[in-house]
């Protein structure tokens, strides 16, 4: 798929539109990072792929849940 494609629908999405970890955040639930992007991390490491982009964002978005 082009990024031309992904990006005319990201376009349509509708305004206010929020992922489910958004929602859970705003909530004060428990966040899902560990259970998606943790996991990643935590595969790539099994396999010796190092992921700091990942790790990084990971790190980003639980300060911000502080």
């Amino acid at each position: 798929m082009k990024s031309e494609t992904v990006i005319a629908q990201i376009d349509r999405l509708p305004d206010g539109l929020t992922t489910s970890m958004q929602r859970d955040i705003n909530a004060g639930n428990t966040s899902e990072i560990d259970a998606v992007a943790g996991a990643a991390v935590r595969v790539g490491k099994r396999h010796g792929i190092s992921c700091p982009t990942i790790e990084d964002m990971i790190g980003i978005i639980q300060d911000r849940i502080k």
